[in-house]
């Protein structure tokens, strides 16, 4: 529905437009009237009109001096012309201002509606698309930091990417030059994430960043030639926004490149320097040659190994993560080239399996980790893979040795069932039935799959669906059955319903009359 303003210094000529209107018009909600150009102006900065129609013949100020009013107001409004002045040189300028349609008086009731109805679909028209093309801006907001994210990945790797132009144009940048710099701070890390890329991006500095684990990765990118005063700007700007928040800690920068596929270089730099803050006692640091003397020359694997080996048998899968993270760090995210990296990660499991048949001899791993070889770690081609590689394996191996440590998996079972049962109607996930059984949740998934042949969604829905059957029974709405078996959308609960049962709960509850 719209809201139409009609200007006409004829006062019976006015009411008979409005009448006509009012009667035959059902799009138009409201109607408002102003006798001449100066009081429309006035009356649009209170009424907000989406159509204004108007005599171009009038006292003080012409109907065409009025759009251009009008029009520095709104640019949405939309103009019809009333006139019984049939020149070419008003249609001439009509036109040029944008007016939609030109009606000759006297104007009859049907080219009066037809006027109407042509503006009011066109209004439809661009509602519709604006819904649309906002709808299609949120759904790309929601999924940019996915794709941040796989940037970040094909920046750090010097592995050819195809599809880093691709992710460039769907994140609107052209890149003709960046650089990296990392953070490592103390508190929330998603919070303090936010905080730069915000305050960079509010003062025209374009990046993009990522946690990758115990540190904030970020890439400056931009369509220009940077200049080396950038790297000391961004330094100081990021080092003040980490005291104004109240958090501690350490920035290191990379150098500027032209070519985005030697951005992995500034990132292994700017990871350098955040290491020289510490050595140097500095807030922030930019890379300089002197750094790559200072590095570790070499990681001590078998302290990685028997920390790794254990944290996976105490089963904590919290420390398990902890420690993930510290070799992410060390031997994946530190490493610039991928085929060292992929070896170090490969004999970290070996050595890790080895040490903990040493400790459980009964323990039997070959046959449950069977992709680990030497083959197949050297087909991954990114160290975005090669992370989930080592999560995959390590998970795998606490798995492993938390079926050995847990014999009465039908305990647990036991209790994950009795948990469920308890709390299918909140928003549970299996990280918290895990948590509650202090085990991990990979464990669980598998041994509630192997007891149950179920998953555990698969567990949960069906128990909701047990209690939605007995409920639909009784005098209870779809609506307040959605909510009270723990769905929030009745949409879903249908969906669901019908997946498990065969029929709509509609259609259940007027089978059971």
């Amino acid at each position: 529905m719209y809201k139409l303003l009609i200007v006409e210094d004829e006062p019976i000529e006015r009411e008979a437009v409005k009448l006509v209107i009012s009667n035959n018009c059902e799009n138009i909600s409201q109607i408002e009237e102003a006798e001449n150009g100066f009081i429309a102006i006035e009356k649009c900065k209170v009424f907000h009109p989406d159509i204004v129609m108007l005599d171009i013949n009038m006292p003080g100020i012409n109907g065409l001096d009025t759009i251009k009013e009008l029009q520095k107001q709104s640019s949405q409004i939309k103009f019809l012309l009333l006139t019984s002045y049939n020149r070419f040189e008003y249609a001439q300028e009509a036109i040029k201002l944008g007016v939609e349609d030109f009606v000759l008086k006297p104007a009859k009731i049907t080219r009066i509606k037809q006027a109407i109805d042509a503006v009011t679909e066109k209004l439809d028209t661009e509602l519709q698309t604006h819904r649309h093309n906002t709808a299609l801006a949120g759904r790309m907001e929601d999924i940019r930091p996915i794709v941040e994210s796989d940037c970040i990945y094909a920046l750090i790797s010097k592995e050819p990417n195809e599809d880093l132009q691709r992710i460039f144009s769907f994140l609107e940048f052209e890149v003709n030059s960046g650089f990296c710099f990392a953070v490592n701070c103390n508190g929330n890390h998603r919070f303090v994430l936010h905080k730069i890329k915000k305050a960079l991006n509010d003062v025209g500095i374009k990046c993009i960043g990522e946690q990758l684990y115990n540190m904030l990765v970020f890439f400056v990118l931009e369509s220009k030639q940077l200049e080396m005063r950038r790297m000391l700007e961004v330094g100081n700007f990021v080092s003040m926004l980490l005291h104004e928040i109240g958090k501690e800690g350490r920035i290191g920068v990379g150098n500027i490149y032209k070519d985005p596929y030697q951005l992995s270089l500034s990132y292994h730099q700017a990871v350098d320097a955040l290491s020289m803050c510490e050595i140097r006692g500095k807030r922030f640091f930019i890379y300089e040659e002197t750094c790559v003397d200072n590095k570790s020359t070499e990681i001590n694997l078998n302290l990685l190994v028997n920390e790794l080996a254990t944290t996976i048998q105490s089963g904590s899968q919290s420390e398990i993560e902890k420690t993930l993270e510290d070799l992410v760090a060390l031997i994946i995210m530190r490493e610039n080239v991928l085929s060292k990296a992929k070896e170090q990660v490969y004999r970290l499991i070996v050595l890790t399996i080895q040490e903990i048949k040493e400790a459980v001899p009964s323990l039997k791993i070959e046959n449950n980790l069977s992709s680990l070889s030497i083959q197949s770690i050297m087909t991954i081609t990114d160290y975005k893979e090669l992370k989930y590689y080592l999560k995959m394996a390590v998970n795998n191996l606490a798995w492993l040795v938390n079926q050995q440590k847990n014999a009465g998996a039908s305990v647990i079972i036991q209790r994950a069932l009795s948990y469920i049962d308890a709390s299918y109607n909140k928003d549970i996930f299996l990280d918290d039935i895990a948590g509650n059984l202090g085990i991990t949740s990979f464990y669980l998934s598998k041994i509630l799959k192997k007891q149950t042949g179920k998953n555990f969604t698969d567990l949960v829905a069906e128990k909701r669906i047990a209690r939605a059957k007995e409920l639909l029974g009784e005098n209870k709405s779809i609506k307040e059955i959605t909510y009270e078996i723990g769905f929030n959308s009745q949409n879903y609960f249908t969906k669901i319903f019908k997946k498990y049962v065969g029929v709509t709960p509609t259609e259940y509850k007027n089978n059971l009359r």
